[in-house]
């Protein structure tokens, strides 16, 4: 079938050399010795073991023995390299070294490269189609952008970013001539008055047949903007609420707040200040949100056709 194999178990043989672990495959194959020793220094070359050619399993880091699994398959040269969680035993600073070769391996060799992983960050930098599957079933395929943009489900807009999608229950109601999403409280107890949030033209006009239901809003962090003035921009909400806690990232800052009982998150630059407790008053760019039926969990169309 022509496929390569990586695990996330190395499974090297301890007893023979790194270059004779890339060998192995080759002379079981009868390949002549000279195309053999080829195969075996450039991909030494292309994952740095070239100094580690003579050196056995038990002296390398955990990062060069799976570049030596890595290799093992590269000298292959097969049409298809199925990667399972190459990655998993690594530690951070290894894993992301391993990520960017990866990356460069496959610009160059330009081989299809199917890899399973459960972190969905390896995903989202390394493939270019993601399909996400939960509980044995296919959710998604798409592109990292349309899987983070876009997500056609639930289960995806949590799963894919971090920190994950806010959402938001409401229900859609005509207020002042617009579609608006009446925010109901997540706590019963609660005494906010309720929250109007009108939906962009477009969005509107696509959910007008949902008027009276109950909808989810998802909107991204990064969408949530400090409000400077309750007279928010056209198809932006404002929205107050009360600073629970800052996470402060360094380019970032992560603001954790509760609106209308509703727990939220907005990423602000980290140069920009909001108050560590107490209220604030934030913008919703309500033209990047995506609308979900909470029966089914799918995403809804928000343009009209």
């Amino acid at each position: 079938r022509d496929v390569a194999m990586v695990f996330q178990n190395q499974a090297l043989y301890p007893h023979l050399t790194v270059a004779e672990n890339l060998a192995l495959g080759l002379r079981l194959r009868r390949m002549p010795s000279s195309l053999v020793q080829q195969r075996i220094q450039e991909a030494a070359a292309w994952l740095g073991l070239t100094n580690l050619l003579h050196r056995r399993p038990g002296e390398l880091s955990g990062g060069q023995r799976q570049q030596v699994a890595l290799g093992r398959a590269l000298v292959r040269r097969p049409r298809v390299f199925l990667l399972d969680e190459p990655l998993a035993h690594l530690d951070p600073c290894l894993r992301g070294q391993m990520l960017v070769e990866l990356r460069q391996l496959h610009h160059r060799l330009e081989t299809t490269m199917v890899m399973v992983t459960h972190d969905q960050s390896e995903a989202m930098r390394l493939g270019q189609q993601v399909a996400v599957l939960h509980e044995g079933r296919l959710l998604q395929v798409a592109s990292p952008e349309a899987l983070y943009q876009h997500p056609a489900n639930l289960f995806v807009a949590r799963f894919v970013g971090w920190p994950p999608m806010n959402l938001l229950r409401g229900t859609l109601q005509p207020h002042n001539g617009r579609l608006c999403m009446v925010l109901a409280s997540e706590s019963s107890a609660s005494t906010d008055q309720a929250v109007v949030l009108p939906l962009p033209t477009e969005a509107g006009a696509a959910l007008a047949d949902r008027c009276g239901q109950v909808t989810i809003l998802g909107l991204r962090p990064e969408h949530i903007h400090l409000g400077i003035s309750q007279r928010a921009e056209p198809d932006r909400a404002w929205l107050s609420g009360r600073v629970e806690w800052l996470e402060p990232m360094g380019a970032e800052t992560w603001v954790h707040f509760v609106a209308a009982g509703h727990p939220l998150v907005a990423r602000l630059a980290g140069s920009q200040q909001p108050p560590s407790t107490g209220p604030i008053g934030l913008e919703l760019d309500l033209r990047r949100a995506v609308y979900f039926d909470p029966a089914s969990g799918q995403a809804l169309p928000s343009v009209a056709c």
